[in-house]
């Protein structure tokens, strides 16, 4: 892992892919966490965060022990990176009227109907005492 320290991108999806396919190495990952120079922690933390993603689906009891090892570790810099990668945005296409799909918008909430605003921009009040319509 020291070879790569230089490039964090392949760092996180080796540390990724071995955890996926063994999280009993969880330990070695504290000793290497406890190495490692402040820089490189937050990447090893999207890694973890990665392998969870990953395990999720096929092995519940994986994902569950890695999530408990980042909270039992109690590295700041280890759980900004594992949180960061939780709060980035989606870059998966939106549903929706878009049909070219490499520019992304965002859906649109639908327009909701209130009866007590009235006027184009809905910015105007209603007659309060004007009677409503009951639903049949």
């Amino acid at each position: 892992m020291y070879v790569l320290r230089n490039d964090k991108e392949k760092l996180a999806a080796r540390l990724t892919g071995i955890l996926v396919t063994d999280p009993t190495l969880l330990t070695s990952v504290a000793t290497l966490v406890r190495r490692a120079p402040t820089d490189i922690r937050p990447t090893i933390g999207k890694a973890l965060r990665q392998a969870e993603l990953r395990c999720v689906a096929v092995q519940p009891q994986a994902a569950r022990k890695i999530n408990d090892f980042v909270r039992n570790l109690a590295d700041r810099s280890v759980t900004a990176g594992y949180v960061a990668l939780t709060e980035e945005p989606s870059t998966e296409p939106t549903v929706g009227d878009n049909n070219d799909k490499s520019v992304i918008k965002p859906v649109r909430p639908p327009v909701k109907s209130n009866p007590l605003m009235t006027g184009e921009w809905h910015d105007e009040l209603a007659d309060p005492f004007e009677s409503v319509p009951l639903p049949e």
